[in-house]
Protein backbone atom coordinates (compact mmCIF):
# COMPACT_ATOMS: atom_id res chain seq x y z
CA UNK A 1 0.00 0.00 0.00
CA UNK A 2 2.95 2.31 1.05
CA UNK A 3 4.31 1.94 -2.56
CA UNK A 4 0.77 2.79 -4.45
CA UNK A 5 0.82 5.77 -2.02
CA UNK A 6 4.14 6.74 -3.65
CA UNK A 7 3.36 6.73 -6.87
CA UNK A 8 0.63 8.68 -6.66
CA UNK A 9 1.94 11.27 -4.67
CA UNK A 10 4.88 11.49 -7.15
CA UNK A 11 2.10 11.53 -10.32
CA UNK A 12 0.38 14.26 -8.00
CA UNK A 13 3.52 16.71 -7.99
CA UNK A 14 4.39 15.49 -11.44
CA UNK A 15 1.64 16.56 -13.50
CA UNK A 16 1.13 19.79 -11.50
CA UNK A 17 -2.30 18.86 -10.02
CA UNK A 18 -1.03 18.42 -6.64
CA UNK A 19 0.42 22.42 -6.56
CA UNK A 20 -2.46 23.43 -8.26
CA UNK A 21 -4.95 21.72 -5.40
CA UNK A 22 -2.44 23.19 -2.98
CA UNK A 23 -1.71 26.73 -4.45
CA UNK A 24 -6.09 27.21 -4.76
CA UNK A 25 -6.86 25.77 -1.23
CA UNK A 26 -4.44 27.93 0.67
CA UNK A 27 -4.65 30.78 -1.64
CA UNK A 28 -8.60 30.84 -1.41
CA UNK A 29 -8.62 30.92 2.31
CA UNK A 30 -5.63 33.26 2.34
CA UNK A 31 -8.10 35.28 0.14
CA UNK A 32 -10.90 35.23 2.99
CA UNK A 33 -8.43 35.78 5.95
CA UNK A 34 -7.42 39.13 4.45
CA UNK A 35 -10.86 40.46 3.58
CA UNK A 36 -12.60 38.63 6.82
CA UNK A 37 -10.31 38.87 9.62
CA UNK A 38 -7.04 41.45 8.52
CA UNK A 39 -8.98 44.22 6.76
CA UNK A 40 -12.13 43.99 9.52
CA UNK A 41 -10.17 43.12 12.73
CA UNK A 42 -12.41 40.04 13.07
CA UNK A 43 -10.71 37.50 15.23
CA UNK A 44 -13.38 34.75 13.52
CA UNK A 45 -11.80 32.54 11.96
CA UNK A 46 -14.09 29.85 11.58
CA UNK A 47 -16.14 31.86 9.67
CA UNK A 48 -13.27 32.10 6.85
CA UNK A 49 -12.68 28.69 6.86
CA UNK A 50 -16.44 27.53 6.14
CA UNK A 51 -16.40 30.12 3.62
CA UNK A 52 -14.32 28.03 1.43
CA UNK A 53 -16.52 24.79 1.52
CA UNK A 54 -18.32 25.87 -1.63
CA UNK A 55 -15.43 25.71 -3.48
CA UNK A 56 -14.52 21.44 -2.48
CA UNK A 57 -17.40 21.34 -5.74
CA UNK A 58 -14.62 22.44 -7.52
CA UNK A 59 -11.03 21.20 -5.50
CA UNK A 60 -12.45 17.68 -4.93
CA UNK A 61 -13.21 16.49 -8.81
CA UNK A 62 -9.95 17.76 -9.91
CA UNK A 63 -8.08 15.80 -7.07
CA UNK A 64 -10.08 12.57 -7.50
CA UNK A 65 -11.44 12.53 -11.36
CA UNK A 66 -7.97 11.25 -12.53
CA UNK A 67 -7.62 8.61 -9.85
CA UNK A 68 -8.45 5.75 -11.59
CA UNK A 69 -10.30 6.82 -14.89
CA UNK A 70 -6.60 7.85 -16.47
CA UNK A 71 -5.43 4.00 -15.81
CA UNK A 72 -8.84 2.75 -17.30
CA UNK A 73 -8.22 5.09 -20.38
CA UNK A 74 -4.51 4.20 -20.56
CA UNK A 75 -5.19 0.14 -19.63
CA UNK A 76 -2.34 0.21 -17.29
CA UNK A 77 -5.40 -0.90 -14.33
CA UNK A 78 -4.46 -4.11 -15.93
CA UNK A 79 -0.74 -3.94 -14.95
CA UNK A 80 -2.11 -2.92 -11.53
CA UNK A 81 -4.47 -5.99 -10.94
CA UNK A 82 -1.63 -8.23 -11.83
CA UNK A 83 0.36 -6.84 -9.02
CA UNK A 84 0.71 -9.12 -6.54
CA UNK A 85 -1.21 -5.82 -4.29
CA UNK A 86 -4.36 -6.92 -3.41
CA UNK A 87 -7.43 -4.70 -4.96
CA UNK A 88 -8.21 -2.66 -1.95
CA UNK A 89 -4.82 -1.96 -1.21
CA UNK A 90 -4.43 -0.09 -4.67
CA UNK A 91 -8.18 1.70 -3.52
CA UNK A 92 -7.14 2.59 -0.35
CA UNK A 93 -3.47 3.45 -1.28
CA UNK A 94 -4.87 5.93 -4.01
CA UNK A 95 -7.78 7.09 -1.51
CA UNK A 96 -5.24 7.94 0.77
CA UNK A 97 -2.86 9.62 -1.30
CA UNK A 98 -5.45 11.81 -2.22
CA UNK A 99 -6.78 12.92 1.18
CA UNK A 100 -3.22 13.10 2.60
CA UNK A 101 -2.87 15.89 -0.28
CA UNK A 102 -5.88 17.67 1.26
CA UNK A 103 -4.41 17.37 4.84
CA UNK A 104 -1.75 18.97 3.94
CA UNK A 105 -3.29 21.57 2.68
CA UNK A 106 -5.25 21.92 6.13
CA UNK A 107 -2.09 21.76 7.77
CA UNK A 108 -0.71 24.62 5.92
CA UNK A 109 -3.74 26.92 6.47
CA UNK A 110 -3.52 26.81 10.02
CA UNK A 111 -0.95 29.43 9.99
CA UNK A 112 -3.74 32.14 8.89
CA UNK A 113 -5.57 31.55 12.88
CA UNK A 114 -1.79 31.22 14.44
CA UNK A 115 -1.27 34.95 13.00
CA UNK A 116 -3.82 36.29 14.78
CA UNK A 117 -3.40 34.48 17.91
CA UNK A 118 -0.82 36.57 18.63
CA UNK A 119 -2.96 39.69 19.20
CA UNK A 120 -6.07 38.16 21.23
CA UNK A 121 -7.34 34.37 22.59
CA UNK A 122 -8.88 32.55 20.00
CA UNK A 123 -11.44 29.44 20.41
CA UNK A 124 -9.15 26.97 19.59
CA UNK A 125 -11.73 24.15 20.53
CA UNK A 126 -13.77 25.55 17.97
CA UNK A 127 -11.07 25.98 15.22
CA UNK A 128 -9.92 22.28 15.80
CA UNK A 129 -13.39 20.93 15.83
CA UNK A 130 -14.09 23.37 12.35
CA UNK A 131 -10.67 21.40 11.16
CA UNK A 132 -11.54 17.53 11.90
CA UNK A 133 -15.14 18.49 10.48
CA UNK A 134 -13.57 19.79 7.25
CA UNK A 135 -10.91 16.94 6.97
CA UNK A 136 -14.10 14.06 7.62
CA UNK A 137 -15.68 16.27 4.97
CA UNK A 138 -13.37 16.53 2.41
CA UNK A 139 -12.79 12.56 2.97
CA UNK A 140 -16.61 11.63 2.50
CA UNK A 141 -15.91 13.79 -1.05
CA UNK A 142 -12.91 12.06 -2.16
CA UNK A 143 -14.06 8.50 -1.39
CA UNK A 144 -17.13 10.01 -3.74
CA UNK A 145 -15.03 11.26 -6.03
CA UNK A 146 -12.73 8.15 -6.21
CA UNK A 147 -16.12 5.78 -6.90
CA UNK A 148 -16.82 7.86 -9.69
CA UNK A 149 -13.40 7.39 -11.47
CA UNK A 150 -13.64 3.77 -10.66
CA UNK A 151 -16.73 3.85 -12.69
CA UNK A 152 -15.48 5.69 -16.36
CA UNK A 153 -12.47 6.08 -18.38
CA UNK A 154 -13.32 9.65 -19.23
CA UNK A 155 -11.35 12.55 -16.40
CA UNK A 156 -13.68 15.01 -17.66
CA UNK A 157 -17.14 12.87 -17.23
CA UNK A 158 -15.50 11.92 -13.80
CA UNK A 159 -15.26 15.14 -12.90
CA UNK A 160 -18.75 16.38 -14.20
CA UNK A 161 -20.73 13.58 -12.19
CA UNK A 162 -18.44 14.04 -8.92
CA UNK A 163 -19.26 18.35 -9.17
CA UNK A 164 -22.75 17.00 -9.99
CA UNK A 165 -23.07 14.61 -6.95
CA UNK A 166 -21.16 17.42 -4.66
CA UNK A 167 -24.14 19.96 -5.55
CA UNK A 168 -27.02 16.91 -4.84
CA UNK A 169 -25.12 16.54 -1.37
CA UNK A 170 -25.18 20.23 -0.48
CA UNK A 171 -28.80 21.08 -1.79
CA UNK A 172 -30.31 17.65 -0.80
CA UNK A 173 -32.04 18.25 2.52
CA UNK A 174 -33.79 21.57 1.01
CA UNK A 175 -34.88 19.56 -2.10
CA UNK A 176 -36.37 16.58 -0.01
CA UNK A 177 -37.85 19.37 2.42
CA UNK A 178 -39.50 20.79 -0.68
CA UNK A 179 -40.39 17.28 -1.91
CA UNK A 180 -41.99 16.05 1.04
CA UNK A 181 -43.90 19.54 1.99
CA UNK A 182 -45.17 18.96 -2.03
CA UNK A 183 -46.53 15.74 -1.64
CA UNK A 184 -48.23 16.32 2.26
CA UNK A 185 -49.51 19.53 1.24
CA UNK A 186 -51.52 18.26 -2.41
CA UNK A 187 -52.43 14.55 -1.06
CA UNK A 188 -54.64 13.67 1.72
CA UNK A 189 -52.27 11.66 4.53
CA UNK A 190 -53.36 8.24 3.65
CA UNK A 191 -51.64 8.89 0.54
CA UNK A 192 -48.71 10.66 2.04
CA UNK A 193 -48.03 7.20 4.00
CA UNK A 194 -48.43 4.68 1.14
CA UNK A 195 -45.21 7.00 -0.42
CA UNK A 196 -43.67 6.77 3.16
CA UNK A 197 -44.05 3.20 2.62
CA UNK A 198 -42.98 2.77 -1.14
CA UNK A 199 -39.92 5.06 0.40
CA UNK A 200 -39.32 2.24 2.84
CA UNK A 201 -39.70 -0.76 0.48
CA UNK A 202 -37.23 0.80 -1.87
CA UNK A 203 -34.40 1.23 0.78
CA UNK A 204 -35.20 -2.38 1.72
CA UNK A 205 -34.77 -3.69 -1.80
CA UNK A 206 -31.78 -1.86 -2.53
CA UNK A 207 -30.00 -2.94 0.91
CA UNK A 208 -30.84 -6.72 -0.04
CA UNK A 209 -29.40 -6.38 -3.36
CA UNK A 210 -26.23 -4.68 -1.77
CA UNK A 211 -25.92 -8.29 0.38
CA UNK A 212 -26.37 -10.37 -2.73
CA UNK A 213 -24.04 -8.33 -4.94
CA UNK A 214 -21.06 -8.18 -2.13
CA UNK A 215 -22.06 -12.20 -1.09
CA UNK A 216 -23.13 -13.66 -4.28
CA UNK A 217 -25.41 -15.51 -2.26
CA UNK A 218 -29.04 -15.80 -3.33
CA UNK A 219 -30.01 -16.65 -0.13
CA UNK A 220 -28.47 -14.22 1.82
CA UNK A 221 -30.00 -11.62 -0.34
CA UNK A 222 -33.94 -13.25 0.22
CA UNK A 223 -33.00 -13.85 3.87
CA UNK A 224 -31.90 -9.99 4.60
CA UNK A 225 -35.40 -8.63 2.46
CA UNK A 226 -37.38 -11.29 4.35
CA UNK A 227 -35.95 -9.97 7.77
CA UNK A 228 -36.15 -6.33 6.64
CA UNK A 229 -39.65 -6.57 5.44
CA UNK A 230 -40.63 -8.17 8.36
CA UNK A 231 -39.28 -5.70 10.66
CA UNK A 232 -40.81 -3.29 8.66
CA UNK A 233 -43.81 -4.61 8.56
CA UNK A 234 -43.54 -4.61 12.43
CA UNK A 235 -43.05 -1.32 13.49
CA UNK A 236 -45.70 -0.38 10.63
CA UNK A 237 -48.55 -1.91 12.39
CA UNK A 238 -47.22 -0.90 16.43
CA UNK A 239 -46.30 2.29 15.81
CA UNK A 240 -47.40 3.63 12.05
CA UNK A 241 -46.59 7.52 13.38
CA UNK A 242 -42.87 6.40 12.54
CA UNK A 243 -43.52 6.56 8.90
CA UNK A 244 -44.74 10.19 8.98
CA UNK A 245 -42.26 11.81 7.09
CA UNK A 246 -40.03 9.40 6.73
CA UNK A 247 -38.32 10.71 4.11
CA UNK A 248 -36.89 13.86 5.53
CA UNK A 249 -36.04 11.82 8.70
CA UNK A 250 -34.19 9.55 6.65
CA UNK A 251 -32.24 11.81 4.33
CA UNK A 252 -31.56 14.01 7.20
CA UNK A 253 -29.96 11.39 9.20
CA UNK A 254 -27.98 10.66 6.02
CA UNK A 255 -27.19 14.38 5.20
CA UNK A 256 -23.54 14.94 5.14
CA UNK A 257 -24.01 18.67 5.46
CA UNK A 258 -25.89 18.96 8.08
CA UNK A 259 -24.03 17.26 10.36
CA UNK A 260 -20.98 19.45 9.12
CA UNK A 261 -23.34 22.44 10.91
CA UNK A 262 -22.19 20.70 14.53
CA UNK A 263 -18.63 20.96 13.70
CA UNK A 264 -19.08 24.27 12.53
CA UNK A 265 -20.83 25.29 15.81
CA UNK A 266 -17.69 23.62 17.98
CA UNK A 267 -19.99 20.51 18.50
CA UNK A 268 -18.10 16.93 18.61
CA UNK A 269 -20.54 14.36 18.28
CA UNK A 270 -18.87 10.86 18.03
CA UNK A 271 -21.91 9.65 16.37
CA UNK A 272 -20.81 12.77 13.39
CA UNK A 273 -17.54 11.33 13.79
CA UNK A 274 -18.75 7.75 12.87
CA UNK A 275 -20.88 8.71 10.54
CA UNK A 276 -18.41 10.70 8.57
CA UNK A 277 -16.14 7.76 8.64
CA UNK A 278 -18.13 5.17 7.92
CA UNK A 279 -19.48 7.00 4.57
CA UNK A 280 -16.01 6.82 3.65
CA UNK A 281 -15.98 3.21 4.31
CA UNK A 282 -18.78 2.98 2.66
CA UNK A 283 -17.57 4.25 -0.82
CA UNK A 284 -14.70 3.02 -0.75
CA UNK A 285 -16.17 -0.73 -0.06
CA UNK A 286 -18.04 0.60 -3.61
CA UNK A 287 -14.71 0.78 -5.05
CA UNK A 288 -13.04 -2.35 -4.35
CA UNK A 289 -16.46 -4.06 -5.05
CA UNK A 290 -16.37 -2.49 -8.55
CA UNK A 291 -12.87 -3.13 -9.43
CA UNK A 292 -13.25 -6.81 -8.20
CA UNK A 293 -15.77 -7.49 -10.88
CA UNK A 294 -13.93 -5.34 -13.84
CA UNK A 295 -11.04 -7.63 -12.64
CA UNK A 296 -12.98 -11.18 -12.72
CA UNK A 297 -14.69 -10.03 -16.20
Amino acid sequence: MSAIIKKEMRSYFNSWIGYIFLFILIGLVGIFFSFINLRNQNGDFQNTLNQITIFLLILVPVLTMRLFAEEARQKTDQLLFTTPVSISSIVIGKFLSAFILACIGMAITAVYPLMIARFGTLPGTQILALYLGFVLLIACFISVGMFVSVCTENQIIAAVVTFLLMIFMFIMDAVVSFINDTITNSQSSSSASLVSVGFIALVIVLLAYLIYDSTKNLYAGGITLLILIAAATALYFFNSALFDGVIVKVTQWLSVMSRFDNFNSGILNVSDILYYISFTAAFIYLSINTLEKRRWR
